[in-house]
């Protein structure tokens, strides 16, 4: 009786924790625009939102902002990712509250967490001012610096196990740090041990989390066009497509697609206050390319995707948009808010009912030839109650979690280490990470070790290529080497080559040549524009307000 009514208050500490959060910001003057990410998901995770009744099945990619919630069923494990690369994952029957994502007035960024069941392991990376904290049962969990830490919450014990860095843990009116390699065990009648002890028990989940720690690492490592420090998402680019230098834009980025592919086809819009129609991409590289930067169109390379100046800005989905006859339709936006589409036949559209319905967007939504649509600066759509969910409508089979978790004994992984993949093939990439070759190894030594890529045929940005172009391009023209890029142009012998020189000139040496020459860029729909540079053109990009019904500065 005593532990339930131990249960009980802790639930109701909880449900006001994140009122509190809410006052203390608005008293100190914090800003709320703040958005994170849903970055991996194995089994069934659900997803609620602040004030909502219902739950709905997460996605990879869905904007996270404060007041979400986050569960996960038996056998089920999701992954959050903040804006610097810090993360919070949680293992089966976990749920997870965001009770505070803030900005202050300084550009700390605010994070408080409440983690009310399950299992889960932080990694945090402070910077410029920020703050973390995990509210577990009635600890709160501080991290000194940058760490990664466990939590378990059982029944009867929480225990805080720390594999890098320090926490503070205060409960009860008492405070204990916990460095590196000690465990933490808190009774739940409130009684806190003065002392952690030395030693942590590693099993399948913190194995997965070291591996996917590894992958991420090892990505930012890889990529050929360097951060100065990790963002969200950047590592799932060299994962799933290849960069390359594209004369008149400069360094840019192509998915491997099938063929026929462009942005925006695949997904589902789904309807935030204050920013409207929001993108959720079901491609597992689909948050950085849609929210971020620009996408051009080369005859030559298909799609491309430049990142632009910055990731100060979230943009609900960088398309323009279209509508009539019954009809919403979109393309991806380039640079200046310069549509990419200048036709019909290349727009993805659906009906206004099945946009306002929350429907999953598929490469076949395409308007009828008889629909003419017309350009429009946002859409005026009002929203029904699946469109509001942030995800799918739960299935019937679908459990949320409550109550006690399973043994720590017990504990499971997910079978899978990249999305899209099956065990097998994260078991090959784990073999590659192990290696911990550099891109600049891999490229040009004399033994390279090639990762595993999700490919889905010799394809990079939804036209067809020559299986040694993805290798040009990244062992070449990622440092602005010159040298040769195959272009298939088809069926028949006309298969050009087309020589790209350090200084960015194309030259066609043979065949019939298909591609751009570094002062105008064809779209899809037949036009040309003149490109743009990537500062330039993001600069004016923040001075005009989304299509997409509104933005976050």
């Amino acid at each position: 009786m005593k532990m339930m009514s131990r249960i009980l208050s802790l639930g109701f500490a909880v449900a006001l924790l994140g009122s509190q959060f809410t006052a203390m910001a608005q008293e100190k003057g914090y800003s709320h625009i703040r958005i994170v990410r849903v970055s991996f998901v194995n089994g069934t995770v659900l997803i609620k939102r602040p004030g909502a009744t219902e739950w709905a099945e997460a996605l990879v990619n869905t904007p996270v902002e404060q007041g979400f919630t986050i569960s996960t069923s038996i056998n089920s494990f999701a992954e959050t990712q903040f804006e610097n690369g810090s993360t919070a994952r949680l293992g089966e029957s976990s749920r997870l509250e965001f009770a505070e994502l803030a900005l202050a007035p300084d550009g700390a960024k605010i994070n408080h967490l409440v983690f009310d069941q399950g299992y889960g392991t932080f990694n945090f990376e402070p910077k410029h001012g920020s703050v973390y904290s995990v509210q577990a049962a009635s600890a709160t969990i501080t991290p000194d610096g940058k760490s990664e830490f466990r939590v378990d919450l059982e029944p009867a014990v929480l225990r805080v196990e720390v594999f890098n860095g320090s926490v503070k843990v205060a409960d009860a009116g008492k405070k204990v740090s916990v460095g590196k390699g000690k465990t933490l065990r808190i009774n739940l009648n409130g009684e806190l041990a003065l002392n952690a002890t030395p030693g942590v028990e590693k099993d399948a989940w913190d194995n997965w989390v070291h591996a996917r720690d590894q992958q991420t690492e090892l990505a930012l490592n890889d990529s050929p066009v360097a951060m100065d420090s990790p963002v969200s998402g950047w590592s799932d680019l060299d994962q799933y497509g290849e960069w390359g230098y594209f004369p008149g834009f400069g360094y840019g980025w192509s998915p491997y697609v099938s063929m026929g592919w462009s942005p925006f086809s695949m997904g589902l819009w789904s309807f935030y206050p204050g920013m409207g129609y929001t993108w959720i991409s079901s491609e597992p590289w689909g948050w950085i390319p849609y929210h971020y930067g620009a996408w051009n169109y080369s005859p030559m390379f298909g799609y491309f995707w430049t990142p632009g100046s910055g990731f100060d800005t979230f943009y609900p989905g960088l398309v323009s948009w279209y509508e009539g006859a019954g009809y919403i339709g979109w393309a991806p936006m380039g640079f200046g808010g310069v549509p990419l589409c200048a036709s019909t036949s290349c727009l993805i559209a659906e009906p206004v009912t099945a946009l306002a319905g929350g429907g999953i967007v598929k490469p076949i939504d395409r308007p009828p030839i008889s629909v003419r649509l017309a350009s429009v600066r946002a859409v005026n759509v009002a929203p029904g109650p699946l469109a509001r969910l942030s995800g799918l409508p739960v299935s019937r089979n679908a459990t949320i979690t409550s109550g006690a978790v399973s043994p720590r004994t017990a504990t499971p992984a997910p079978k899978i280490l990249f999305m899209g993949q099956t065990p097998a093939q994260g078991a090959a990439e784990m073999k590659a990470l192990t290696a911990r070759h550099s891109f600049f190894s891999r490229s040009f030594g004399s033994n390279p070790t090639q990762m595993i890529h999700a490919r889905l045929g010799n394809t990079i940005g939804g036209l067809s290529l020559a299986p040694s172009t993805a290798r040009a391009m990244r062992s070449m023209q990622s440092f602005g080497l010159s040298g040769l890029l195959e272009h298939r142009g088809g069926s028949g012998s006309s298969e050009p080559l087309v020589r790209i020189g350090a200084n960015g000139e194309v030259r066609a040496t043979g065949g019939a040549a298909r591609g751009f020459s570094g002062s105008t860029a064809s779209t899809p729909g037949g036009s040309a524009a003149e490109p743009t540079s990537s500062s330039s053109a993001m600069s004016g990009m923040h001075g005009t307000s989304a299509a997409s019904g509104g933005s976050h500065h």
